[in-house]
């Protein structure tokens, strides 16, 4: 009874309920017909437009990209405003490329749906040609040991391990062999050993002997430094190498010095030279007031002095660029301040 009663009390609810219900799914079956209504029609519209496409550009049933091409170039000199031809129309120019472009979408869509056809079938090939076959797992580590891979791989490392001891042990043997058991059976290479240590010893011996047949004589009485410990040849700097200060040592005596010391003397005599020239022949023109003849020849003098300047610039530039400490550079010489040293000089001179 009370069940009965709750129908009644709930009917018109579950009336709208149920009608809500029915609403909704008619919302999703004309949506799902809607949809489908859109499909065949854009289909049949992408056919008939592409049917058309054909028809203008007048392709076979199976054209390819070569074939649209052509048709396409062979029409457009026709229709093309600008083609001269009496054919000309802009309107079917127009239907022309729009054709092009659909059917040049066409091939395109058709070859890659192709080529992923052909990836699909390949992997699948490829999938089934690769499957290992299950007792390949048996073949790794050369077929030692038993278990789970990591046992089997730590057996494959003791073997190993094993093999290697063992070729160590029988090559200490077999050099052992190889090595003679009595002093007499000498190889070769041994009697080159001893006959250069012969050879060594003598000249020794012979150089001994020397030493003390002129210390006998009295050759070392009066050499310089007797008995005081010999210098240090790298007291100035005890970082460097005693072979590398050696060597330094040979080259100075040889008269072999750096490029950037040589440059600077090259440098400083050069100097030296030119302005004592310059000197004299400011000597040679006598003292103030210089006639005309004498004013052009130290003019010419100076010119020429400010032409050897450049060159000595040059080397010190060069020099400059091979000096190896920064404070060892030197600044160009300017000609005009040197010729008034030169002046000072004989006003000096003058004077005296």
């Amino acid at each position: 009874m009370l069940n009965r009663c709750l129908k009644v009390y709930h009917r018109p609810y579950i009336g709208a309920l149920w009608n809500r219900i029915g609403v909704a799914q008619y919302k999703v079956i004309l949506h799902r017909n809607f949809y489908r209504t859109s499909v065949l029609l854009f289909q049949e519209k992408k056919a008939t437009s592409l049917e058309k496409s054909f028809s203008i550009l007048k392709l076979s049933a199976e054209p390819n990209f070569k074939e649209l091409r052509e048709k396409y170039i062979n029409q457009a000199k026709i229709y093309h405003p600008d083609s001269g031809n009496p054919a000309a129309d802009s309107v079917k120019f127009t239907q022309l490329q729009e054709a092009y472009k659909v059917v040049h979408s066409y091939l395109r869509n058709a070859d890659e749906n192709q080529e992923d056809e052909e990836e699909e079938t390949d992997d699948d090939i490829s999938d089934d040609s690769h499957i290992a076959p299950q007792h390949r797992q048996f073949l790794n580590y050369g077929g030692f040991g038993f278990g789970s891979p990591s046992q089997r791989e730590k057996t494959y490392k003791k073997q190993q391990v094993l093999k290697a001891f063992q070729r160590v042990s029988n090559h200490k043997v077999q050099k052992q062999a190889e090595q003679p058991t009595d002093g007499k059976s000498l190889t070769v290479k041994q009697k080159k050993s001893v006959k250069r240590n012969k050879v060594t010893n003598a000249i020794e011996r012979l150089v001994e002997d020397l030493i003390q047949e002129s210390m006998a004589k009295g050759d070392f009485d009066n050499l310089s430094g007797k008995g005081r410990p010999l210098p240090s040849k790298t007291q100035y700097c005890p970082f460097i190498d005693i072979s590398q200060h050696n060597l330094n040592q040979v080259l100075v005596n040889n008269g072999v010095v750096p490029e950037f010391v040589a440059l600077e003397r090259d440098i400083k005599f050069l100097l030296m030279d030119l302005k004592s020239k310059l000197y004299k022949e400011r000597l040679k023109l006598g003292p103030k007031p210089l006639n005309d003849f004498n004013k052009k020849k130290w003019t010419r003098l100076v010119l020429e002095f400010s032409e050897e300047v450049k060159g000595i610039n040059k080397k010190i530039t060069h020099f400059n660029l091979v000096a190896p400490l920064l404070r060892l550079q030197k600044v160009h010489v300017r000609p005009e301040r040197e010729v008034e040293k030169v002046l000072g000089r004989y006003e000096e001179y003058e004077k005296s």
